[in-house]
């Protein structure tokens, strides 16, 4: 068993009492797969003690220029897209072209075609959705 399927399952198969991952794992494995996810643990911390202080940088950067604090919203949530698992960028993807067929508002071939690298890894969302948003003259960068 790959660390990515114990590491996507983790928030129900690993507890302390988990006989699935005792019986599927060697000792060894298993405490590697631990230590992993405490180091993930860890991480997570400081992310949340990051996300708190974009925050306060956000507030006060909106109070003192509007422009600059969109553009840092655009940017965080860009970050967000970016740190997604391939898999969930490939059913983001789906979710949107269901929503958007659904409204009769399919994406042009070129936001396809953007999206579909970012997908694929070798474009940032960041630099895709930017592109559509000033080919569509919705933002200025």
């Amino acid at each position: 068993m790959k660390y990515e399927e114990i590491y996507s399952e983790h928030n129900y198969l690993l507890s302390e009492k988990s006989d699935y991952l005792k019986k599927s794992l060697s000792l060894k494995e298993l405490s590697k797969v631990k230590s992993e996810l405490q180091n993930q643990r860890e991480i997570e911390k400081a992310v949340a003690m990051i996300d708190e202080q974009l925050d306060r940088l956000e507030t006060a950067v909106r109070a003192f220029d509007k422009s600059l604090y969109h553009k840092l919203i655009i940017l965080r949530r860009c970050s967000l897209m970016d740190s997604m698992p391939a898999d969930k960028r490939r059913r983001s993807l789906e979710f949107g072209n269901a929503m958007t067929a659904l409204e009769g508002i399919p994406a042009s071939d070129d936001a396809e075609k953007m999206l579909s690298l970012w997908v694929a890894g070798q474009n940032s969302f960041k630099d895709s959705y930017l592109q559509i948003l000033k080919k569509y003259h919705l933002i200025e960068v």
